[in-house]
């Protein structure tokens, strides 16, 4: 019988074994694909034994925590990965409390890699430490691979530094067997990339009374939309609970768009309330819910391409080389911060203090209504502009309109253009930051603004981790903005 191992062996035997072999790609599972696997996983075994209202709990529940570990592609999705997570969290096994349960999964994966190395528990610090070592060379390099006389000149610093010994052929296979490096025309590169993520910020988190590190920590909080600093740094909130880390996020949350004040969408959106006369009906469609679930999965997987073609586009290089920030850069900075904003307070809710909750869960918030408040406030300010605008290109495109009509569509526009992107900034702090676990931290927010805006976060907050309709509240709230157009065209696209 073959093993596992056997196959990532890479003697001249085993390639000669696979010649005449056809060679096909085990793709990774997108959110479709991963909820099916977990729907599968549940009911083996339990088919007449769960209640559909069960099922969807436990599957939404696992589905969160394997995508909160799966995050921004930290750790491919490939089957193997995803029943490992799988098999842990229904295992439920302790973990280190030093970390977060999220931080546990990580650690886990790449342990697992060195099973079958037979390694003793010393040498496993040691290898920590080197591939710590060699992650931060490649990231203070900024290189995505070495060559081997590269790596031989890295050993050979290491060695020196830390008076050890290590063979670098010897160290390379072990590298290579356990999945840790893989080995493409001669060079040498981080196979996963959330195995590099990690050991970056497993070196830095050691070194974090290091002025130089602190610098790097400072600029990576500057530079967030980076694609590598968020991972790295998210990475870092897992294995450091270091309070520098925090508040060096939150001050750098506070300077985006610091110049703008948070929407309340009330008071200052009267002119934009103008453009409808009544709040737009919303037809309400009856289907089946396993049904809409997968559409929304596809819709999903279909965003997260999209994301990642735009993605693409920013080039890191070139983000070095501009030294201010463009509103599409700040937008970037925005959302991504939000995001690691609400990723370390749902993976560490248990061991951060009451008052860090509420600074970070508070800028979450406000840095999505300084956001919104930036387009809200230029459309306001050039609404007749923009109006005149969007009636020329009615005009051209449909002629059998007269005066009136054209005017009435063109605001209409403007009003649903409005509500979109309210909705969507709603929606993205919603989903960054909502956790059962938080709801008293939501709450004080609350208490302490009490606007529409918040008021209609909260909400969306609830209806996502509510296993009930919050009736009670959405009904108090309606009546509390009677009249605000906006609002509570809002409020029924976020219940409905």
């Amino acid at each position: 019988m073959l093993r596992y191992f056997d196959f990532i062996d890479e003697s001249d035997k085993e390639q000669n074994f696979f010649e005449g072999f056809e060679k096909l790609e085990v793709m990774q599972f997108g959110h479709l694909k991963r909820s099916k696997l977990i729907d599968k996983w549940n009911t083996l075994g339990q088919d007449n034994l769960i209640s559909d209202k069960m099922l969807a709990e436990k599957n939404d529940m696992m589905a969160r925590d394997v995508n909160v570990v799966i995050g921004n592609n930290f750790v491919p999705s490939y089957p193997f990965f995803l029943m490992i997570l799988l098999q842990t969290a229904e295992s439920g096994l302790p973990h280190n409390n030093k970390e977060s349960a999220y931080g546990y999964y990580y650690e886990l994966l790449i342990t697992q890699s060195f099973v079958n190395l037979k390694m003793q528990h010393n040498e496993i610090d040691a290898y920590y430490t080197y591939i710590s070592e060699l992650a931060y060379h490649f990231f203070e390099k900024d290189i995505s691979e070495v060559t081997k006389e590269e790596f031989q000149n890295f050993n050979n610093c290491f060695n020196k530094e830390y008076d050890s010994h290590h063979q670098l052929d010897k160290m390379l296979k072990r590298l290579l067997n356990s999945s840790i490096l893989e080995s493409q025309s001669g060079s040498y590169k981080f196979k996963y990339r959330y195995i590099y993520y990690y050991f970056v910020a497993k070196y830095l988190s050691t070194r974090l009374a290091e002025s130089e590190v602190r610098r790097i920590v400072i600029k990576m909080c500057a530079d967030i939309y980076i694609e590598e600093y968020a991972n790295i740094f998210m990475f870092l909130t897992h294995l450091s609970k270091d309070p520098y880390i925090l508040e060096e996020i939150n001050k750098q949350a506070k300077q985006v768009f610091n110049e703008i004040i948070p929407t309340t969408l009330d008071n200052d959106i009267t002119r934009l309330n103008k453009l409808a006369i009544q709040v737009p009906k919303i037809v309400y469609k009856n289907i089946e819910v396993k049904k809409h679930r997968e559409e929304r999965l596809i819709a999903m997987d279909e965003e997260k391409e999209e994301q990642l073609r735009r993605d693409q586009v920013i080039k890191r290089e070139e983000n070095k080389k501009n030294n201010s920030m463009d509103d599409a850069a700040k937008l970037n900075v925005a959302f991504k911060t939000i995001e690691i904003l609400g990723q370390i307070l749902r993976n560490h809710y248990g061991s951060i203090k009451a008052d860090q909750k509420y600074m970070l869960a508070e800028e979450a918030y406000l840095i999505g209504l300084r956001t919104l408040g930036t387009f809200l406030t230029a459309l306001n300010e050039n609404i007749e502009n923009i109006a005149v605008k969007v009636q020329r290109i009615i005009e051209q495109e449909e002629v059998e309109l007269n005066k009136s009509e054209i005017e009435h569509k063109a605001s209409l526009i403007l009003f649903n253009l409005s509500c979109a992107i309210s909705y969507h900034t709603i929606r993205k702090v919603a989903e960054s930051v909502g956790s059962n676990d938080l709801y008293s931290t939501y709450q004080k927010i609350t208490d302490r603004y009490d606007t529409v805006a918040v008021k209609l976060i909260e909400v969306s907050i609830k209806l996502d981790q509510s296993r009930s309709l919050p009736y009670n509240y959405i009904k108090k709230l309606t009546e509390s903005i009677s009249g605000n157009i906006m609002a509570e065209s809002l409020l029924k696209v976020l219940v409905i």
